[in-house]
């Protein structure tokens, strides 16, 4: 799975808000947003990065469904400043 996204958040206008899907060959096992967003009134001003990939797929026999959520707000230089990330897995209960 290769999920490549900009080096930069410089690169786009903000807001920015943009969705892809994920595949493997030609399956779609799922989906990933991106939203870039100014923050608050700070002078200087801040940038809040999310991203959120979601998917589904059979690992040996079994489906498992995996969402990864990462949030990162940076200063006007892109420099980090908070950093929140979550990564819950779960396999399907038995049938």
């Amino acid at each position: 799975m290769l999920i490549t996204v900009a080096v930069r958040a410089s690169a786009y206008k903000v807001p920015y808000e943009t969705w892809m899907g994920i595949y493997v060959g030609s399956s779609k096992i799922g989906y990933l947003s991106f939203r870039v967003d100014r923050v608050g009134d700070t002078n200087p001003s801040r940038y809040r990065i999310s991203s959120t990939m979601n998917n589904r797929m059979t690992v040996l026999g079994t489906d498992v469904t995996q969402v990864v959520s990462t949030t990162v707000v940076t200063d006007n230089d892109f420099n980090l400043f908070l950093k929140s990330s979550r990564c819950p897995a779960a396999a399907a209960p038995p049938a």
